[in-house]
């Protein structure tokens, strides 16, 4: 359900459609140079406006009318234009994908963003599943109902191949998905500085100002945007955010099945918007492991890695804080940082079910364990650790039947229930209760779905989950309060709560395009 919100309507159409015409295109860089070389304003009038940057920013008194005029003019709308990269496959896995920005409009651009950024929005804030594409996901295996990323590594876990032949069937305009693949904002929400988007069926998701403005700074430079600036010099302040300005009645909004990822407080340790930098810590060193790591993952984990990039309050469950060392999947006992090999492997396969892809499909070998280096010089706390072995794990038994007899009852001698519920599937009576260290509200996992499990569903990864715990969770470690044996069957019974074949989910009606 969308919220209550008190907000303006964006309503206004500064120039009128007519001025659109001849620009359907867009214009070409000398058309705006030439367009905007005389005009000066009155907010600073001895400076010509000039290409390359975007300086109106998030505190200018005229940000809220920049705003609304970006959007009613449509520069914020936004659809996928296909993989970047014009040579071989090894150029366009490197280079990522293009998003086609203001289409339709004069200021019509195609940016390249890496996967990860694309991973981002597609997962986090589109939360795009395989049921909504079961026309092109039915050829290739069926529909799951997994995100969109799990779905896509399942076709080949150690190359692109999947992921740029989807983005290309999203950028066919002629295709099924040509208007699903369109994000537009249709609600700018001043309060609470967020705005509200329209995605694909109807699908309503929101951003903060300080993502928008960094969006904008793709597309727009100051050149680009002389109109607005001589629109606000010559109509004041709150020209363009007054519903009915220009004679045009204020209508509303469309209904959403609104994504309520955005909570009412900020992303812990993150900048304000505006601000000139993310959180102070420490940067990675590593000039081709930074470069790396700032073109894939800073958008989700931050510059810094304080979880806090641009996307993260889109994302949920929310990216990881990796100035703070604190790992969920790892081989070591609870309360150590991760072993290198923990790192690569999560990082090569990336985490079902959240917005963290498989690098495995994207990056090289060394490219994945320069990455892996670079994270651990984010936070001091790898350094100052004492190097940890990993824990041993035996080579499981095959479950018998009194083997999964024994396990149930450790199943509920440790209270397992009490989180995961009697039939494992996350409902237990404290799983509305729980929270991380941070906290933030988490569920339980469902145990009847193995193949979603993060760490893996293999029996020598589950048996890690208990004997390590997944620190900055409710979930503890329980080596110690169980036997060796005690531990394996109670493995033996988690998985069996799965059933025997991955399942699959037949799409709705309503899934499916038009």
């Amino acid at each position: 359900m969308v919220r209550k919100i008190c907000c303006l309507l964006v309503t206004v159409c500064l120039l009128g459609s007519s001025a659109w015409s001849e620009a359907a295109d867009g214009w070409s860089a000398g058309k705006w140079r030439k367009s905007c070389a005389k005009v000066r304003t009155t907010y600073n009038p001895d400076r010509p406006l000039k290409e390359g940057s975007l300086t109106l920013g998030i505190f200018d008194p005229r940000w809220e009318d920049f705003l609304f005029w970006a959007v009613t003019n449509g520069i914020l709308n936004r659809s996928i234009a296909g993989v970047a990269g014009g040579g071989g496959l090894r150029a366009r896995k490197q280079a990522g994908a293009k998003l086609r920005w203001a289409q339709g409009t004069r200021w019509e651009r195609t940016v390249e963003y890496s996967f990860g950024y694309v991973v981002a929005l597609l997962v986090g804030e589109h939360g795009w599943r395989d049921v909504q594409f079961a026309q092109y996901f039915q050829p290739l295996g069926g529909t799951y109902d997994y995100n969109i990323k799990d779905r896509l590594y399942l076709l080949d876990p150690d190359r692109a191949d999947p992921w740029i032949a989807f983005l290309e069937y999203l950028a066919d305009r002629e295709g099924p998905m040509s208007t699903y693949a369109l994000a537009q904002p249709v609600l700018v929400d001043v309060g609470r500085e967020r705005v509200i988007y329209r995605g694909g069926q109807g699908v309503g998701y929101e951003v903060g100002y300080e993502r928008v403005l960094q969006d904008l700074r793709d597309v727009l430079d100051d050149c680009r945007i002389f109109e607005f600036l001589v629109a606000y010099d010559t109509y004041g302040q709150g020209f363009a955010s007054r519903p009915g300005w220009a004679q045009r009645r204020a209508s509303a909004a469309a209904k959403l099945a609104f994504r309520a990822n955005v909570p009412e407080q900020p992303v812990e340790g993150a900048a304000k918007p505006g601000a000139s930098g993310a959180r102070r810590g420490p940067v990675c060193e590593n000039g081709h492991a930074a470069e790396i790591y700032r073109r894939n993952c800073a958008v989700c984990h931050g510059e810094r890695g304080g979880g806090d990039g641009l996307a993260a309050a889109s994302l949920e469950p929310r990216p990881r804080d990796l100035s703070r060392a604190v790992f969920k999947i790892r081989s070591t006992p609870s309360g150590s940082p991760p072993t290198d090999r923990d790192l690569v492997r999560v990082i090569s396969k990336g985490l079902p079910g959240t917005a963290m892809p498989a690098w495995s499909q994207f990056l090289s070998r060394e490219e994945i364990e320069a990455v892996a280096e670079c994270i651990k010089e984010l936070s001091p706390n790898f350094a100052a650790a004492k190097r940890v072995e990993p824990l041993p794990v035996k080579v499981p038994q095959a479950p018998q039947d009194d083997s999964l007899f024994n396990g149930a009852t450790q199943w509920r001698r440790l209270g397992c229930p009490e989180c995961h519920g009697g039939d494992g599937r996350g409902l237990g009576p404290r799983a509305l209760d729980l929270k991380d260290d941070n906290g933030v509200a988490v569920l339980p996992t469902d145990l009847t779905n193995k193949w979603l499990f993060r760490g893996g569903y293999a029996p020598e990864d589950v048996y890690l989950r208990l004997v390590t715990g997944m620190d900055g969770t409710p979930m503890k470690s329980y080596l110690g309060l169980a036997s060796e044996r005690d531990l394996w069957d109670l493995v033996n019974y988690v998985l069996d709560l799965s059933p025997k074949r991955r399942p699959q989910v037949t799409p709705r009606a309503t899934d499916m395009p038009p």
